[in-house]
């Protein structure tokens, strides 16, 4: 069966090169300074990973040949069906780095494109995996406040600027949101953002995952070290009272739960909010375009006076806008609950 798998995987790449023969190509110089070499139409893109696969389907859901991760059962509602069944890659890299090089060689991708913070070494990764599969890849550089310009750039690449415009234009007018209001905050509320099964996995001020809070002009007090993938470090019951935040945040539903009934969480004696999650959380779990709704949920929970958006308006533009999908006053009233 392994021997199988391995001439399939040859026979598309041989028919991958025999139709790229002769073919029109272009030069691409991506984020790290690499120039690259490209067919000349692009129609077939590959995600490396989460962040890049979100990057990816809201931009160009129809040149994506394939899932990093395939939206799990909870997600799938938010996403059509003719993509829900696309095939699944894996990610190139990190603490889910589980790449199906024989799925990604079937797919005829002609590109793959990496997409996130530029992390010790990935120049030299990229190049040792561009080589190893055969199929060039570029990165985007982006966080949540440069997200327009990597809808830009890869925009002008994938030949769809004017679906890249829009989605930018909503970007930047979150940021801009953001950054005059939260010049408008006296004092910072301290807030604890919470993640693990129990809540007691803090997640870092210095973590991408919780930069929100301090986008709205708030303090993240887990002055921590990063020490797990997702952002997160694990404390103990007695260095969250220690800090005493104003605020609580959850990330995940059950945890949310079981800190209600903490006896912990209960001498705080302190206002805990579940962190919304509609196909990915609000607040950072993945750090990409979904923090955008975090701060306009998340601003008008600590700073209602200075917060003024409607944040269920908000939300129906953000899902239509980046997928297609009609949020429903039902959907919201559950999504905002708690």
């Amino acid at each position: 069966m392994k021997k199988y798998s391995i001439i399939i995987a040859l026979v598309a790449l041989l028919l991958s090169s025999c139709q790229s023969e002769g073919a029109p190509t272009q030069t691409f110089t991506d984020d790290l300074g690499r120039t690259v070499t490209l067919p000349a139409e692009l129609t077939r893109i590959a995600p490396s990973g989460y962040p890049s696969q979100i990057l990816l389907f809201t931009l160009a859901p129809d040149k994506m040949v394939g899932w990093a991760g395939r939206p799990k059962p909870n997600q799938a509602k938010y996403i059509k069906e003719q993509y829900t069944e696309l095939p699944e890659f894996g990610s190139f890299f990190g603490k889910r780095g589980n790449l199906n090089s024989e799925a990604l060689t079937a797919s005829n991708a002609q590109l793959v494109v990496d997409f996130g913070e530029e992390k010790q070494g990935i120049r030299e990764d990229l190049d040792k995996l561009q080589q190893k599969i055969g199929i060039p890849i570029v990165f985007i550089k982006g966080d949540l406040e440069t997200m327009s310009s990597a809808y830009t750039k890869l925009g002008a690449l994938l030949n769809c600027e004017d679906r890249a415009k829009a989605l930018a234009d909503f970007c930047n007018e979150t940021i801009d949101y953001a950054a005059t209001k939260s010049d408008l905050v006296q004092t910072p509320a301290r807030i604890y953002l919470g993640d693990g099964n129990d809540g007691l996995e803090a997640v870092s001020a210095t973590s991408v995952h919780g930069r929100v809070i301090q986008m709205i002009g708030a303090e993240n007090i887990a002055d921590i070290a990063k020490t797990q993938g997702n952002g997160g470090s694990t404390i103990n019951g007695e260095q969250l009272l220690n800090w005493n935040p104003e605020i609580i945040l959850i990330n995940r539903p059950a945890a949310f739960e079981k800190s209600k009934q903490s006896a912990i969480f209960k001498s705080l004696d302190k206002p805990m909010y579940l962190v919304p999650n509609a196909l990915y959380n609000w607040l950072g779990r993945p750090p990409s375009i979904n923090q955008l709704m975090g701060i306009y949920w998340l601003g008008n929970l600590v700073y209602p006076d200075i917060y003024d958006a409607d944040v269920r308006a908000k939300a129906k533009q953000f899902y239509k806008l980046f997928f297609d999908y009609q949020m429903s006053d039902e959907e919201l009233n559950a999504l905002l609950l708690n």
